[in-house]
């Protein structure tokens, strides 16, 4: 009998693995859409993994082309793997077209936790429309932090992530922003569930 490479073991000794295709499925807020395929051993090596995917994909909406989503891999049934939102992030392209020509930024990270315990690092990016003080831009960030952590504390995760990517958070920011200076556009560059 032929030996392999690895002294004292034969061909009828190794065992060989096959590899199966399993489709990975959005989460039920997206009607379960396929996003894509991996390939694997053993199907409880995909729990856990992350991928990345373009919101347009999962909303056939040209207009969201410039937000990624993450998903993570939670179990995998009949080959079809399930994910659950785990981040939402603003494409870098996306966020240096709106800054160019800005007339003050405000940037900010700070945690944030929802009505289910759920934690999440938010990052603002706030644009006013004219050259403005300092002093005014802080009183803004204050204020956005503010009702980011009043209205996260009032609603749970699945309905935090959903209403950021339905812009209602970022219409309220912008409404509450405005009061304070006239801000241009108002948005959220990242979001992150921390587990």
């Amino acid at each position: 009998m032929a030996k392999h490479k690895k002294e004292g073991i034969t061909k009828a000794e190794i065992k060989i693995k096959k590899k199966k295709w399993v489709s990975i499925l959005a989460p039920k807020e997206f009607n379960n859409v396929e996003v894509g395929e991996s390939i694997c051993e053993d199907i409880s090596q995909l729990v856990g993994r992350k991928l990345i995917v373009s919101l347009m994909s999962l909303t056939n909406d040209p207009k969201k082309q410039n937000i990624k989503v993450h998903l993570k891999i939670t179990d995998v049934k009949n080959e079809k793997a399930n994910t659950e939102i785990v981040g939402y992030e603003l494409s870098g392209a996306y966020i240096r077209r709106i800054t160019r020509r800005s007339g003050g930024k405000i940037e900010d990270s700070f945690l944030v936790i929802s009505k289910d315990n759920v934690q999440f690092r938010v990052k603002p990016l706030i644009i006013a429309r004219y050259y403005t003080k300092r002093s005014v831009l802080s009183d803004i960030r204050e204020l956005v932090r503010k009702n980011l952590t009043e209205g996260f504390k009032n609603m749970n995760a699945a309905d935090l992530i959903n209403s950021i990517m339905h812009n209602k958070v970022q219409k309220d920011i912008r409404d509450a922003a405005n009061k304070i200076y006239p801000v241009g556009m108002c948005e959220i560059k990242k979001l992150e569930r921390k587990i």
